[in-house]
């Protein structure tokens, strides 16, 4: 009888949740069940204030702390960074919902955009919510993500660093040094010309698609690499999976299927440094007819 406990728990929470959402519906959306410490159900329908414009400086360093949200960066064209909080939520929600203001603020060598902690809670019946803040930067700008629910990146020449907690990182036409770190989802960077670039994801494939650099360090623990080289690439590339094949321009390197397999490439003089390494996933490696 005890072991049956549990499920009994479960299918009583159900039944409450599917109660109270026909409440919610019957009652025009108003808040029911809310007790002192703060759970049941809620209705919210959040939309974010606007965020005005913060003049910079030359090579302005942009900070960026927003574990809840997808960051898109793009390139401004004037000495402001530019800023819009695109979250909007909206719907029924189990627990205390709310969403942490976000401040923007001028700092002595850039601009500093951070959330706040956010209570929990859980979205019931959603009637659309979206998660997503925009900032435009001037395109000399160093960008420094410590967190996010994912981001897009697009035109910026000093340099970027970034984590997502939660999302993909998709990289495009990008100057400078470039390390970006994912705890689930992949990872895709185009047209990347820098003094190095290292790209790690707990949980997702990686691609790369004409990045530049004297060192270029790649690792998944959970997914596939591929990787395309310029036909000038010059450098020594160094590939292993723990289970999976290696393959070069369509042809298989290693012999057996699902076992560990480690290739080197030379590519030109060798100068350059590449590693790509999975834990879990076949990589494919294109040259471009670089030899």
């Amino acid at each position: 009888m005890g072991s049956r406990l549990p499920l009994v728990g479960m299918l009583i929470a159900i039944e409450v949740v599917i109660a109270g959402f026909a409440i919610y519906t019957l009652t025009g959306h108003r808040t029911i069940f809310a007790g002192t410490g703060g759970g049941g159900f809620h209705s919210m329908n959040y939309t974010a204030p606007p965020v005005a414009p913060v003049a910079v400086g030359n090579a302005p360093t942009i900070a960026i702390d927003d574990p809840s949200d997808r960051v898109i960066v793009t390139v401004s064209n004037d000495r402001f960074v530019h800023v819009v909080d695109r979250t909007r939520m909206s719907g029924m929600f189990w627990g205390m919902p709310q969403v942490a203001p976000l401040h923007v603020s001028r700092t002595a060598d850039g601009v500093s955009i951070v959330r706040g902690a956010e209570n929990m809670f859980i979205s019931l019946g959603d009637d659309g919510s979206t998660r997503r803040i925009e900032v435009q930067v001037p395109s000399d700008a160093v960008l420094s993500i410590a967190q996010c629910g994912g981001a897009e990146i697009t035109g910026t020449q000093g340099g970027v660093t970034a984590h997502s907690v939660d999302g993909s990182i998709l990289l495009a036409d990008l100057r400078g040094t470039v390390d970006v770190r994912d705890d689930d989802g992949r990872i895709e960077a185009r047209r990347i010309i820098g003094d190095s670039f290292g790209a790690r994801s707990s949980d997702g494939r990686i691609i790369l698609d004409g990045v530049i650099a004297p060192k270029i360090d790649v690792n998944t623990l959970d997914g596939r690499i591929i990787a395309t080289f310029p036909a000038n690439t010059d450098a020594t590339i160094t590939a292993r999976t723990d289970d999976g094949n290696i393959r070069r321009d369509g042809t298989q390197l290693n012999h057996g299927d699902g076992d560990v397999a480690v290739q080197t490439i030379t590519l030109g003089s060798g100068a350059g440094r590449v590693a790509l390494a999975t834990n879990d996933g076949t990589i494919y490696i294109s040259t471009n007819g670089a030899n």
